[in-house]
């Protein structure tokens, strides 16, 4: 799609929900100007050759975790995308994207689930790209695999259909049934989610075993077909429960279970667990993914991040429906470097263009971000008032900001955003120019 070019199209071009991939029109890779925060990183963290992406890990039982988190629109799931369109090739891996807000109740979610829905996304790829598995040993795992679940069979009759799955040999199209019936059960019925998940956990080493055993299965016919060195699956979509204990439940409760599952796997992290990483730092590599820094501690201005999002802004809304450079720039601005804000306060701004104008001026750019900023500072505490002074105070004195627990849920509730390597935080701009901010912290 092309970019605006009336203001009654700017609604639609500025959609701030929907990533993009580089194969989109809208697409503008911002890698070199999120400060030391590089794509080299998680193609090191993986094994992968950074120019050539090529999958370097000579041992083949050697797996690799990354726990990505980073504010809410910061561009995370569309980096990801650029990731994925590098590493799958041939050389390197065969690429599972699972967003689980597509797939399962982000009202009531556990690991298991999670792990139910990523083998369903495995199969189904598997069995569109007609790859099946004729290994006697692996049939075996298959055939214990269907006989464990049989166990549960008459306490989830209804749901669960077992005389589907009686002839193994049908390869990935048995398997992809199988985990469609079990996401399934997970999603219809409160009662039987609770068997099921018990059931899983219960026996969860043997199925881990089992697992391994297929996906390694895997991973040697990719290899031996060359379609592929190793599976990697990208899980996305946490920050999208209902509930942070969900998701702290998920992550610090469950991460023995995690990485039992031996497969190369990139999971977002909602921000607020990063202060609780350590446990993931045992298995896993950790990563904070900044927002774009507008300008130095010292104020300066940084012209390659304003150039940056200007072309992010342009590919979606024609320059000519701006009054001037002055309201871009201040757009640009009061976005925090946050791609998503950005195209926030352009959506908003276009609630109070002068139809007689048809152009975003600077007063209804000033209409917006007044709205957006009494919205972004509604849900300020007491407590959050006296974290805001520190920061405030760190700030002036270009003091590093550590990772404290009441930061953390600054950081949660975008009303601080992070850059650089998550020791630079900042006020979002919009909550500084709010009544609240400048009555309580000045």
């Amino acid at each position: 799609m092309n970019s605006a070019l009336r203001y009654t199209d700017i609604d639609f071009a500025v959609k701030s929900e929907i990533p993009v991939t580089p194969q989109d029109d809208f697409y503008v890779d911002l890698s070199d100007v999120r400060g030391y925060f590089k794509d080299e990183l998680i193609y090191q963290s993986l094994g992968v050759h950074s120019r050539t992406f090529k999958y370097m890990e000579e041992n083949p039982f050697q797996k690799h975790w990354i726990f990505l988190s980073g504010n809410i629109g910061a561009g995370k799931t569309t980096q990801i995308n650029k990731w994925i369109e590098n590493l799958n090739n041939s050389d390197c891996f065969l690429c599972i994207f699972v967003e689980i807000d597509r797939g399962l109740d982000m009202n009531n979610i556990e690991y298991t689930d999670v792990v139910i829905y990523q083998f369903q996304k495995l199969f189904q790829k598997l069995y569109e790209l007609k790859i099946s598995l004729d290994d006697i040993f692996v049939n075996l795992m298959v055939s214990q695999l269907f006989n464990s679940f049989k166990e549960i069979e008459n306490q989830l009759l209804g749901v669960y259909q077992p005389h589907l799955l009686v002839d193994i040999n049908n390869g990935m199209q048995i398997l992809h049934k199988l985990f469609i019936q079990l996401r399934t059960v997970i999603t219809s019925s409160v009662q039987k989610s609770v068997i099921l998940r018990n059931h899983i956990k219960t026996k969860f080493e043997f199925y881990a075993q089992i697992f391994n055993t297929i996906l390694e299965a895997i991973n040697h016919h990719l290899r031996k077909q060359h379609l592929a060195r190793e599976l990697f699956f990208v899980i996305d979509g946490f920050e999208r429960t209902v509930s942070g204990e969900l998701r702290r439940k998920i992550f610090m409760e469950e991460y023995q279970r995690i990485s039992q599952i031996k497969v190369n796997t990139l999971f977002t992290l909602p921000i607020e667990l990063m202060k609780d990483t350590r446990k993931l730092k045992t298995f896993g590599d950790v990563y904070t993914f900044p927002c774009i820094k507008l300008y130095e501690r010292n104020g300066k201005p940084i012209e390659s991040s304003y150039r940056k999002l200007e072309e992010l802004l342009f590919r979606r809304v024609d320059k000519t429906l701006f009054d001037s450079q002055t309201t871009i720039r201040e757009a640009i601005f009061y976005s925090g470097g946050s791609p998503r804000e950005l195209l926030r306060i352009i959506e908003n701004a276009t609630f109070f263009i002068d139809p007689k104008k048809g152009i975003i001026d600077n007063s209804a750019l000033k209409l917006s971000i007044k709205k957006l900023a009494a919205v972004a500072s509604r849900f300020i505490t007491e407590l959050d008032i006296q974290m805001l002074k520190k920061l405030k105070e760190l700030n002036k004195n270009e003091i590093p900001v550590i990772n404290l627990d009441e930061m953390q849920e600054l950081l949660e509730k975008m009303i601080v955003f992070e850059y650089e390597d998550g020791t630079h935080k900042r006020v979002n701009p919009l909550v500084e120019i709010s009544n609240i901010y400048k009555y309580h912290v000045g």
